[in-house]
């Protein structure tokens, strides 16, 4: 077997392991009555499990009516003032259960929601930067090959803003954020941006 295929199969292992072991801590919070225990970012990974949401047009446009001030709004204006429609992601394929491909096609559609959160644009720094966030989160090699795929790309000193900026303060966001694929976004559309922000542990990015 070739490195590569051998590498990617190990990837999606991995990734396979990580959805499936989210799957069963959700289960297993689920499953307990006591609502001190219960934290609302558990109910919240709970409700998206159960309820399956779409980040589709049909279900999101109400984004683009919201107060100025909402995360809705600011996910429409992210949205528009770059031409992106919810429905652009394609389907996920190869996953071996509904459970697996809908885990991994929601880390697609909410990667829009971590830019506008996370206040990071969509050029090759801010991608990297949110990948580093991503293997922060979920320590899927995958990630961290988009990293350094991507790094290899700058230019020199694209690289040392990367590195003494935008690195290190992905790594801090990544950590002190809570699990992001736990949380039901659409259900914090009408809430203040800066709210949502504090609620979810996160620290947007600021200029160098």
């Amino acid at each position: 077997m070739p490195t590569w295929e051998r590498n990617f199969r190990q990837s999606w292992f991995l990734w396979e392991y990580y959805v499936l072991s989210l799957i069963s801590r959700i289960s297993k919070l689920a499953s307990k009555d006591d609502c001190c225990f219960v934290s609302w970012i558990h109910v919240s990974a709970k409700a998206v499990l159960l309820e399956r949401p779409r980040v589709i047009s049909a279900n999101v446009g109400h984004a683009w009516d919201l107060p100025e001030n909402t995360f809705g709004a600011a996910y429409a204006r992210f949205m528009g003032s770059r031409n992106f429609s919810p429905d652009d992601r394609p389907p996920v394929r190869f996953m071996d259960t509904d459970e697996l491909a809908y885990v991994a096609m929601r880390a697609r559609e909410v990667h829009d929601f971590w830019h506008t959160l996370f206040d990071l644009p969509t050029n090759l720094i801010g991608e990297s930067a949110l990948k580093v966030i991503e293997f922060r989160q979920m320590y899927l090699p995958m990630c961290m090959m988009s990293v350094i795929g991507g790094t290899a790309r700058f230019s020199k000193k694209q690289r040392k803003l990367f590195y003494q900026h935008y690195f290190p303060w992905a790594v801090r966001a990544g950590t002190q954020c809570t699990d992001l694929m736990c949380v039901y976004y659409e259900q914090h559309f009408h809430e203040d941006l800066e709210d949502v922000r504090r609620k979810l542990g996160i620290v947007p990015v600021h200029a160098p």
